[in-house]
């Protein structure tokens, strides 16, 4: 789920806009919309929540300009490549191509569906990197070993399923494998092969309690991929 802060003093563009990203992405939620510069400034030094901001250049108080330049340094790597600028003319842009928190530039003059798909594409984008971020900190938490090739494997077939929510891979050696196997240049074995050893290794590192509840075991036994896969998509409700 992408949290966006929108912050226009165009209370009718925001509530436009706001509509139409909604309409098109279901994995996001407006946390807030405001409509003055140094508001939006304190919002953005004290809410750790927001994943996304359309910050409109023109805001009375404070500019757009001034706002990124002013976020608190404990805050900077939070937003890096996280702002995009709203603005009625294009003001600025060499100084905020400078700035690695300013995502993209939008000028309010181009047609409205544009504006609203290039703003979809970067919620895809941070749609992604959360997934992946989700998905590393679940494998973590089960003591995968990141240096293994099997995990970089069982990483991509969940990224596989979640991001084209293919329902219907059933066999993994014959849906999922395949598709691994194209892009790291390998065999359907070689991937096969490597999830065993890591799943096997993980299961022998990881604390026996830890995984009889991850996975709603009853006995020690081992996980097998399917397992581990969906219930990772489960448990951080990405599928």
């Amino acid at each position: 789920m992408i949290n966006i802060l929108v912050a226009d003093d165009d209370i009718y563009f925001s509530r436009v806009l706001v509509n139409a990203i909604n309409d098109i992405n279901e994995n996001i939620k407006i946390v807030a919309i405001t409509t003055d510069g140094k508001e939006t400034l304190n919002f953005l030094n004290n809410n750790k929540k927001i994943d996304l901001v359309l910050l409109d250049y023109n805001l009375p108080t404070m500019n757009g300009l001034e706002i990124v330049k002013n976020i608190q340094d404990s805050m900077r790597k939070k937003y890096e490549n996280s702002i995009i600028i709203i603005s009625g003319v294009l003001n600025n842009i060499e100084e905020f191509k400078k700035i690695s928190l300013v995502e993209s530039f939008i000028t309010k003059s181009m047609e409205f569906n544009e504006i609203v798909h290039r703003i979809s594409l970067v919620v895809e984008e941070k749609n992604k990197i959360l997934y992946r971020d989700a998905i590393l900190n679940e494998m973590r938490y089960l003591h995968y070993n990141f240096s293994h090739k099997g995990t970089k494997y069982i990483i991509e077939g969940i990224e596989i399923i979640a991001n084209n929510k293919e329902e219907d891979i059933i066999n993994l050696k014959k849906d999922l494998y395949p598709i691994i196997a194209r892009k790291y240049n390998t065999t359907v074995h070689n991937v096969k092969c490597n999830i065993n050893l890591a799943t096997t290794s993980m299961y022998y590192d990881c604390d026996s309690k830890r995984l009889k509840n991850y996975f709603s075991f009853e006995s020690d036994s081992k996980p097998n991929t399917k397992t581990v896969i969906y219930t990772i998509l489960n448990k951080i409700k990405l599928y």
